[in-house]
């Protein structure tokens, strides 16, 4: 009995072992069928599945060795055996088709499996005959090819007829006597090696047979066994069910419910004796069309996860279940074993968004190392490069002019690198959470304008407009210096992308709760709305190849986003390919003072 505790429910189910509610003794005793017959039933049916592939090689095969010895052997030999070969094939119809016919008449099948050892005893002799007959005829090379078919043949037939071990017995010992036999008169050099190799080949068969046919008794005496075992089972059921999440239950042919286990009185909240009788489907409020069509199509539902809505959560239950057929083999309704898996698809989830999270990290570091070489190069090179040619010997003859043009490079890569550097122990400290904001009073329109002023030089060298709608005392409560670095990251992104000639507009809003709304819009290359969220990711940038158009670390936009965040705002970006792109800054309206009196029309700062 405590064997039978460790039985899953679900293997219970798959059985086909769980019995109604209304089971009696008579019922369970019909259960206890002979043994023997039961199983001749299987090692013929299975046997049964296996003939028609035997017969297409053994017609193949007798084809085949026709083809070789055509030439060699006579004709009146030749087409004996070939009538041979298609009377063994008949036979072996005659016996596929009679089992599949009469495998439920334990008469017939005992009748059909008596003829089974004579089948193979003909197959036996039928394939005896080229290498005793074939072989005096045919050449060294073309004996070769003999026995190397009827080696096949005999592996294939063992196989075929494993579940009937007599027959195989017979088939594969006289097969293999006979060629080795031949093996040793017609082969000339490693005959007797050739021989004792097809003896101990012949002898591994025998072998697998009796251990495959020993396994196969021992399986069907443990199914016996369990079949005697049901009203234990059912005993045991009640016991096990209060102690489990899994919930049994059964439907008639019209999809309502006859039995269910316990357990549904506690996820539906009612007693179960109110639930039998309804529809299963409509009772589970289920709407999913899956299910419904594996049961309206009476298929076998194996482990199929559905998710519901409870308590304002969604819950995830596995269910397996099969049709279940009366006495005359029709269709007499469903049962089956649900089973709440809600941790373990949580549990999936988790280490699903950890290994996506965990390749993106890679990918990032792998994106942050490439970035890095590449951005730090060329202020370098620059650097190096012009300090060489200022403290070479010849520079003292350099004109002034271009004595300070080269300091002047020398001193841009140096703030460009130092730039570089600032970005990336930004982004540190923001993800280690080591950036602390000091608040204070700023004038947005002033911040704009000063940040406007800085990237005048870039937008000389982009040959772009500035157009900025400004709103005059609008007070605004946080970091200075790290509001003007979000500013100055959204704007210099908008001169980078935008082409020449075209116009960057700045406008400022209050938003429909009093919240601020900066917005920076360009005409430039535009942006995707799958890219317009992976470009806050750091490390990334859309053109990530190494011959990319535009420069940078792709830190900018996440680390405007984060400071903005860490305001209690957000920068969003929304944009068109080849339209354009439109930056925004959130700053909530809790850090915000508007004018008290009406507010001026936006004043227009161009640059």
């Amino acid at each position: 009995m405590i064997r039978w505790v460790g039985t899953s429910m679900q293997q219970i189910v798959n059985q086909g072992y769980v019995p109604n509610a209304d089971a009696t003794p008579r019922h369970i005793q019909g259960l206890l069928i002979d043994i023997k017959s039961e199983l001749g039933q299987r090692q013929l049916a299975e046997v049964s599945r296996s003939l028609p592939v035997l017969i297409l090689f053994h017609l193949c095969a007798a084809v085949a060795v026709s083809l070789v010895v055509g030439a060699e052997i006579p004709h009146a030999v030749l087409i004996g055996w070939q009538l041979a070969v298609l009377v063994a094939a008949g036979a072996l119809g005659f016996l596929a088709y009679g089992s599949k016919r009469n495998i439920d008449k334990s008469q017939k099948v005992q009748h059909l499996i008596s003829l089974m050892p004579f089948a193979g005893l003909f197959m036996a002799m039928v394939w005896s005959f080229p290498p005793l007959v074939f072989s005096r005829f045919a050449e060294l090379d073309t004996n070769i090819i003999i026995f190397g078919v009827v080696f096949a043949m005999l592996g294939v037939g063992v196989i075929s007829l494993l579940r009937m071990p007599a027959t195989a017995l017979l088939f594969s010992s006289v097969l293999a006597t006979v060629v080795s036999q031949t093996m040793y008169v017609y082969l000339n050099g490693h005959q007797v090696v050739a021989a004792i190799i097809c003896l101990l080949f012949g002898l591994a068969l025998n072998g697998i047979i009796i251990v495959m046919h020993l396994s196969f008794v021992r399986r069907m005496q443990n199914e016996w066994n369990m079949n005697r075992n049901t009203q234990i089972i059912k005993l045991l059921l009640n016991d096990f069910e209060r102690d489990t999440s899994d919930w049994l239950w059964e439907t008639t042919r019209e999809g309502l419910l006859s039995y269910a286990s316990p357990r549904l009185a506690d996820i539906l909240g009612k007693p179960v004796s109110e639930c039998l009788g309804q529809d299963f489907l409509q009772l589970i409020n289920l709407k999913e069309n899956a299910l419904h069509a594996l049961m309206a199509g009476r298929s076998e539902i194996v482990d199929h996860v559905l998710d519901y809505t409870r308590d304002g959560r969604i819950h995830y239950w596995q269910i397996t279940a099969r049709p279940l057929l009366d006495d005359a083999g029709q269709f007499s309704g469903y049962r089956g074993v649900t089973r709440d898996i809600t941790s373990q698809q949580d549990a999936k989830l988790q280490i699903q968004n950890a290994k996506i999270a965990a390749e993106r990290a890679s990918a990032a570091k792998s994106q942050f190392l490439a970035v890095m070489s590449h951005e730090l190069r060329t202020p370098i090179n620059a650097i190096v490069g012009f300090c060489e040619v200022l403290s070479a010997s010849s520079s003292e003859s350099l004109p002034p002019a271009n004595r300070n043009d080269y300091l002047n490079t020398v001193m841009e890569s140096a703030r460009h690198l130092e730039g570089l550097i600032n970005d990336v122990l930004d982004a540190t400290r923001i993800e280690r959470g080591t950036l602390l904001l000091t608040d204070q009073d700023i004038d947005v329109a002033e911040l704009l304008e000063v940040a406007i002023k800085i990237c005048r030089n870039q937008v000389a060298a982009a040959n772009v407009s500035i157009v900025a709608h400004l709103i005059e005392d609008v007070t605004l409560i946080g970091d200075l210096m790290r509001l003007k670095q979000v500013a100055l990251n959204l704007l210099t992104n908008a001169i980078k992308f935008s082409p020449p000639g075209s116009v960057v507009n700045i406008d400022m809003k209050r938003g429909s709760e009093g919240e601020l709304l900066i917005s920076i819009r360009d005409a430039g290359v535009g942006i995707t709305p799958e890219d317009a969220e992976r470009v806050f990711e750091p490390f990334v940038q859309i053109d990530d190849g190494h011959n990319r158009r535009f420069g940078g670390m792709g830190l900018g936009l996440s680390i405007a986003r984060r400071i903005a965040r860490m305001h209690g705002g957000d920068v969003t970006l929304t944009g068109e390919p080849h339209v354009g792109s439109d930056a925004k800054l959130i700053i909530p309206a809790a850090r915000v003072r508007w004018p008290k009196t009406k507010m001026k029309a936006p004043a227009m700062v161009a640059a």
